[in-house]
């Protein structure tokens, strides 16, 4: 009988074009199998928690895969952060029931965005958003929190995207403000393609005076579904934390 492992992620984004397996372009999941299949000698398919975009990174993204035990958990990371490049790392590989299922069984998803509202400093711009105009922090704050709860949308997520509903929730936003960067966090069970940056670039919009309220929330409400058309760039955007149904792990 095989186990079913769990691991948990980190990578940078950058180079990769998403997490999702690609034939013709580097990707997060593409990477992993690369790695399992030196490590294994065998072709291993591995399911991802959370399917990213080109340029997102993560710090905890959760991997799983089936295999009949060859190796113990420690041995696994070990050997797996030997065979990957430097900007995926494993951080941790744990035995989980057979019948677990890494989308089903997420319990909550908390996505971080991060803003340079100082100056265009290149390094600090490699992992954040640096807007071209002037940001008023209270009313971004404030819009953020109109996107809590259940709203329809579909105005906040990518038109070439099959959804099953685009009634979504989101449990909670927050903003933080430090020494470099401006912390926009998002958390929901959820989330439709480019929904959280093009929430973010909304609330941009919103702080500087592009968008009305009324507009906002007559997107949220479903009675306007056209898109306002801003997205935030996906380097900024970082897979914060993910959250699991625990009685799904024992």
């Amino acid at each position: 009988m095989e186990n079913l492992y769990l691991l948990d992620v980190s990578f940078s984004g950058l180079k990769y074009k998403g997490s999702q397996r690609l034939t013709q372009y580097p990707s997060i999941q593409k990477s992993i199998e690369n790695a399992l299949k030196k490590v294994y000698s065998q072709d291993i398919k591995t399911k991802l928690s959370s399917r990213v975009d080109a340029q997102v990174s993560a710090l905890h993204m959760g991997v799983t895969f089936f295999e009949k035990g060859t190796l113990t958990p420690d041995k696994i990371k070990y050997v797996l952060n030997r065979a990957l490049e430097d900007d995926i790392r494993v951080n941790e590989v744990k035995i989980v029931p057979p019948s677990f299922d890494i989308r089903k069984d997420v319990k909550s998803k908390t996505y971080l965005y991060l803003l340079n509202l100082e100056n265009e400093n290149p390094l600090l711009n490699t992992y954040a958003f640096h807007p071209f105009f002037k940001v008023n922090l209270d009313k971004l704050k404030e819009s953020l929190s109109w996107f809590r709860g259940q709203h329809d949308f579909t105005a906040f997520i990518s038109m070439d995207e099959e959804i099953e509903t685009p009634f979504k929730i989101i449990e909670d936003t927050s903003l933080e403000v430090g020494s470099h960067f401006v912390k926009i966090r998002i958390k929901g069970h959820s989330f439709g393609r480019y929904q959280v940056r093009y929430i973010v670039g909304t609330c941009l919009y919103y702080s500087c005076g592009k968008v009305s309220k009324e507009d906002i929330i007559s997107r949220l409400e479903g009675k306007n579904k056209e898109h306002l058309g801003y997205k935030v760039p996906g380097k900024g955007l970082i897979l914060e934390c993910i959250e699991y149904d625990e009685s799904k792990l024992c």
